[in-house]
């Protein structure tokens, strides 16, 4: 997975998503590496990073402490005092931008995307696909169907 770095005044309004996750502040817009991207797991990624994401996609930011199995009270705790999410916290959210980022590379707008993700699919099981984002198994099917929807496959 290919994290950008940014400014967050410039850049693509998807370059200013990750810039506001991760709060990098250079002026460059270089890939993160993939050391680079496990270092921000593990040091924790902002609380921010929920709500961001959550209005990315369009669904209340409870659905989305539900896929991280936590609360919205302990996600506004973590951004109310300017900590870094638990490690845990932090995997399952770095998850579910990954699902988000390849929504974003299949069908290149944020509406388009939110419409996917909450309509139910034949090739799932006839579920949503945000009703898998709750486990890791779940998103790895979501980015499958991703995949053979890029390449034109259907099942």
């Amino acid at each position: 997975m290919r994290i950008h770095k940014t400014n967050i005044r410039s850049g693509t309004p998807d370059d200013q998503f990750l810039a506001v996750l991760f709060g990098v502040d250079n002026s460059t817009v270089t890939p993160f590496s993939e050391k680079e991207w496990i270092e921000k797991i593990r040091s924790g990624l902002p609380g921010s990073a929920v709500t961001t994401l959550a209005n990315k996609i369009n669904v209340p930011q409870k659905d989305v402490a539900a896929w991280l199995h936590t609360t919205t009270r302990t996600i506004q705790r973590t951004i109310e005092a300017n900590t870094p999410l638990g490690l845990d916290l932090s995997d399952r959210v770095a998850q579910l931008i990954r699902v988000y980022r390849r929504c974003r590379d299949v069908f290149r707008d944020d509406t388009k995307v939110s419409t996917w993700l909450k309509t139910p699919s034949y090739a799932l099981g006839n579920v949503a696909p945000t009703s898998l984002l709750d486990t890791i198994p779940g998103m790895d099917l979501v980015l499958d169907e991703l995949g053979r929807i890029e390449h034109g496959v259907f099942i």
